[in-house]
């Protein structure tokens, strides 16, 4: 038996020699595991298996109001505390969709005043072929349900952990999307304030679709914004100065670190204190990393440099960097139009 279940005081295994079944007896009841990846360790495989059938309850909890509305559940797609994204299909237009479903009893006050009305709000005026499409929302008796466009082919963290680091063109082809769609969010003074790896999705065709605007803000072009908020490694240094800021400046720089992993597979600045990182920030302490610096151009350098400037108000404007020689090169953004639209 494994030392894993040996020392644990939460499961006791069963093993069967014919069948090659582990049955682990948990505070959950008993999880049946067949045939155990040798790569992962049994909580892992314990974990995957609880959130599974924690999958299949919220489908049956929820599946019969749904219908009513004209959804199916099928998979799902991710997870957290209190939100979860299933693929779902509209049976109206015959056509597969994302539904966010949020558990409003498990998440907090400040999360439904402020952050879900605000996403709601915000994604309402946002129709760009590069942001995810929203459809509709409303309650149920159990939760808040969001539909929208199903983008199902992964995230650019996904990408970057599957093939490593992209090339310069590819990054053009990649990014030139992204832009266009902050572009587009800017020019309506919108920010997002959590771009990401894991929020610039891709569809089928290799288009790249922003996503979860549960923090973004419509600013008034006047007064700097004061809240705190986005993921550590993307924040900028006036977010770690705590200073009154230019969330639309924000943006650029949360990109520039998305640029910068993606062609050099690491981040700029490892965040280990939050001091320490600032003053790399401020000090302009980072480099390309020597092994993938030979594919990165000289304007694609430029670029980062310009998009990781901690001045904010010498740091370049979305405007300004679609206008960029290394922006123009190559060609055009990849646009969809074979996809299937709902509505």
């Amino acid at each position: 038996m494994s030392k894993d279940v040996e020392h644990s005081n939460k499961t006791r295994a069963i093993e069967s020699e014919t069948t090659r079944l582990r049955y682990f007896r948990t505070n959950n009841r008993d999880i049946k595991i067949s045939k155990l990846d040798p790569k992962q360790g049994i909580q892992q495989e314990i974990d995957q298996a609880l959130e599974y059938r924690k999958s299949n309850q919220l489908r049956n909890d929820h599946q019969r109001e749904l219908l009513d509305k004209g959804y199916r559940l099928r998979n799902i797609i991710g997870s957290g505390s209190y939100a979860h994204v299933f693929r779902a299909k509209d049976l109206r237009q015959s056509c597969d969709v994302a539904i966010k479903l949020i558990e409003l009893d498990k998440c907090s006050r400040h999360y439904k005043d402020v952050c879900l009305r605000n996403e709601i709000y915000v994604i309402r005026e946002l129709s760009h072929e590069n942001i995810v499409h929203f459809y509709e929302a409303f309650n149920t008796s159990l939760a808040y349900i969001m539909v929208m466009e199903l983008v199902d082919a992964g995230t650019f963290a996904d990408l970057l952990k599957k093939n490593g680091p992209i090339s310069d063109d590819r990054a053009r082809r990649l990014f030139k999307g992204v832009f266009f769609g902050v572009d587009y969010m800017h020019q309506k003074f919108i920010a997002h304030r959590d771009l990401k790896l894991e929020n610039i999705l891709i569809n089928k065709y290799g288009q790249p679709k922003i996503s979860d605007f549960s923090l973004s803000v419509i600013w008034d072009g006047r007064r700097l914004v004061t809240d705190w908020c986005g993921t550590p490694p993307y924040f900028s240094p006036e977010i770690l100065q705590g200073i009154p800021y230019n969330p639309l400046a924000y943006d650029i720089w949360s990109l520039g670190v998305c640029l910068f992993i993606m062609t050099n597979d690491t981040l700029p600045f490892m965040f280990v204190d939050y001091q320490e990182m600032l003053q790399k920030q401020l000090n302009r302490d980072w480099k390309f990393r020597t092994r993938y610096e030979r594919n990165i151009s000289d304007d694609l350098k430029q670029l980062i440099r310009a998009m990781l400037d901690p001045d904010n108000n010498n740091r370049i404007k979305i405007t300004d960097l679609i206008q960029t020689r290394w922006f123009r090169g190559g060609g055009g953004a990849v646009i969809d139009t074979r996809q299937q639209i709902c509505y």
